[in-house]
């Protein structure tokens, strides 16, 4: 009698203990998702308002700007908490989504349009240039990120994972000024003359470069709690 209430015991806190490590994994891929769902919705939205030109202080700004450098950030997380081959992957899965995105509005573009639902000619005026831009995006986005998590892992690795506000600061900056250069160089040299082409390449990397200033204490701040969850999973996995 004493034994069976003993194994029975002895199920049930198997029982509890699976079910505990299901609902750990089950909030660690949430909070994965939550973090690539953010990734893909900033490079759609920076692909979309790409073309809308703003000057803001005397900087010439792309629309995209606001909220692009965020995804840089979000790389810089994944790459400390969860690996390089991760926040490698996540580039990847950018760059099919803004490409499934480019090819469906073009697609959409195509379809005839009624009278009735307003001027279908501004949707073109919209999204008509996105093929270059997106272009020019997926190039500089592939040299940028790839440059900013690769700095980002190197120098984890040299300093043994210490000083990531300042890694994270560096290697943002030095992925950016590609990112810009490139992005900018073929997005807009024909929209724009020599001197505010390069005005908008030195306005949108400072820009950046504040962006990440600004962040890069929440970033840390939630780095260390995926770290911190990511270690309490193996340990009770």
């Amino acid at each position: 009698m004493w034994r069976q209430k003993q194994e029975r015991r002895q199920e049930q806190g198997q029982r509890e203990q699976q079910q505990k490590n299901a609902l750990i994994k089950l909030v660690q891929l949430d909070k994965l998702s939550l973090l690539l769902v953010c990734y893909i919705v900033m490079l759609c939205i920076s692909l979309a308002f790409g073309n809308n030109v703003n000057v803001i202080a005397g900087m010439v700004l792309p629309g995209g700007i606001y909220v692009f450098p965020l995804t840089f950030l979000i790389c810089d997380i994944i790459s400390e908490a969860y690996g390089y081959a991760l926040a490698k992957a996540f580039i990847w899965y950018g760059f099919i989504a803004q490409g499934m995105f480019v090819l469906l509005a073009q697609l959409f573009l195509l379809m005839p349009t009624s009278d009735a639902a307003g001027d279908g000619s501004a949707y073109h005026a919209v999204f008509d240039p996105t093929i270059r831009l997106s272009l020019a995006a997926l190039a500089g986005f592939y040299v940028g990120e790839r440059f900013n998590i690769y700095l980002m892992n190197n120098w984890r690795i040299r300093l043994s994972g210490k000083y990531f506000i300042l890694r994270s600061i560096c290697s943002t900056a030095i992925g950016q000024a590609f990112l810009s250069i490139i992005v900018d160089a073929i997005g807009f040299y024909d929209k724009l003359s020599h001197a505010e082409l390069l005005h908008m390449m030195i306005s949108t990397w400072s820009l950046k470069v504040i962006y990440s200033l600004i962040f890069v204490f929440p970033t840390m701040v939630l780095m260390k709690h995926l770290k911190k969850s990511e270690a309490m999973k193996i340990r009770e996995a």
